[in-house]
């Protein structure tokens, strides 16, 4: 895999985390954010359990996701027909 290849992944996989934290909020109202943190899942419910960020928490952190992706450089304007589904910055 290439560098740009990866570049792209990653801005790919930042957009779909960020897409997902306004899905959830649309349902759920405000969620709990984890940044970059990595989750222990050997650690009981209890031990995992935290309390939900603000509403405004929430949205600063989906705009400000959002607009790192539109700025990344790895995010295209389109793509050819082979990767049509990708995120553009457009969306």
């Amino acid at each position: 895999m290439s560098n740009d290849e990866k570049e792209q992944w990653k801005v790919q996989t930042r957009f779909a985390r960020c897409y997902y934290y306004f899905l959830m909020m649309r349902i759920y109202g405000p969620v709990f954010i984890l940044h970059d943190e990595l989750l222990d899942f050997t650690k009981s419910a209890a031990e995992l359990e935290r309390p939900r960020n603000t509403w405004d928490e929430c949205v600063n952190y989906v705009v400000s996701e959002m607009e790192a992706c539109i700025n990344d450089p790895a995010m295209a304007e389109n793509y050819s027909d082979a990767e049509k589904g990708l995120a553009t910055k457009g969306a």
